[in-house]
């Protein structure tokens, strides 16, 4: 029994003082602002989890890029947070700074009969990101509609 204790608590110690792979931020994992790479042989474009609806939205709106690209940012530095009031620093720049860019695009009426898809609700899906799903899905969107505009604008 002596023996069995004295594995446990060797393995515990050891499993224990392992770094956790997980253990990256949201900011390491999801740079809304690395480049793209494109697999030359392949056909596919690597953005698995992108909505290809919503990148297009946001390439029709108004609205620049390297704003859409900040404001992602700004949600994902928000998900770093160690504490509440980092968080609510953070929740305050993405209102104030940001926050415009919704201000701006959101249409009222639009609410009252939610009928297709519009670069509204793609800005307030990103808007309201908390879990890493979601803003996985918005880093991909944000990325291949970068995408979609460099492909654009390299065609004659």
């Amino acid at each position: 029994m002596l023996r069995f204790l004295c594995i446990f608590c060797g393995v515990a110690i050891i499993c224990g003082c392992t770094p956790d792979p997980q253990s990256n931020t949201f900011k390491e994992r999801y740079n809304v602002y690395a480049e793209i790479e494109m697999n030359e042989g392949s056909t596919e474009l690597p953005f698995p989890n992108s909505s290809p609806h919503a990148a297009s939205y946001l390439i029709k709106s108004s609205i620049p890029i390297k704003q859409v690209e900040d404001f992602a940012d700004a949600i994902v530095r928000r998900m770093d947070a160690k504490t509440l009031a980092e968080y609510l620093e953070l929740q305050d720049e993405i209102d104030e700074r940001y926050g415009r860019i919704l201000r701006r695009s959101i249409n009222p009426r639009q609410w009252k009969s939610l009928v297709g898809y519009s670069k509204d609700t793609v800005l307030f899906g990103f808007y309201v990101a908390r879990d890493e799903d979601s803003i996985r899905r918005m880093v991909m969107t944000v990325q291949h509609a970068k995408y979609m505009i460099s492909k654009h604008s390299q065609s004659p």
